[in-house]
C-alpha cells in the first residue's frame, strides 16, 4: 500500500471514530440503546413543566410523600394552604438544633417539586 493510501484510511478511520464519539455523547449510538430501557419515572401522565390548578399538583405530590394537610401550622410533615393561595410545607430538620423547615409554594413545576424533594 502507498503511503497517500495508508494516510487517506488513517484520516477516515480518526473520522468514524469522532463521529462515534459524538453519537455516544448526544446518547444516539445504536449500542447504547441495545437492552437499555429507562427507568419509570414517577407521575408518567404529568410533563416535568407542567403546573396544575391552583395549588393541586403540590398538594397530591406532597400527600403522596407523606405529608398531610393541617389546619395549624408549624407541624412537622404537613402543609398548610395561606389565604393567598400559597402552600407552607413544614418539614422536620435536626442539627444543632431541631426544628421544622418551612417551604413555600406558589403554584411550582413538577420539576421544581421533584427538585426541593432532592430526586
Amino acid at each position: 500500500m502507498s503511503k497517500l493510501i495508508k494516510s487517506a484510511l488513517k484520516i477516515k478511520k480518526g473520522a468514524e471514530e469522532a463521529a462515534r464519539k459524538e453519537l455516544v455523547k448526544k446518547g444516539k449510538h445504536p449500542q447504547l440503546k441495545i437492552g437499555r430501557k429507562r427507568p419509570k419515572r414517577d407521575w408518567q401522565d404529568v410533563k416535568l413543566k407542567d403546573r396544575k390548578e391552583k395549588q393541586q399538583l403540590t398538594e397530591k405530590f406532597l400527600e403522596n410523600h407523606g405529608y398531610r394537610r393541617s389546619d395549624t401550622p408549624g407541624k412537622p410533615n404537613t402543609y398548610v394552604e395561606s389565604s393567598d393561595g400559597k402552600i407552607r410545607a413544614y418539614t422536620p430538620f435536626d442539627g444543632n438544633k431541631s426544628g421544622v423547615e418551612v417551604k413555600t409554594f406558589n403554584n411550582p413545576t413538577l420539576k421544581q417539586l421533584r427538585t426541593w424533594m432532592q430526586y
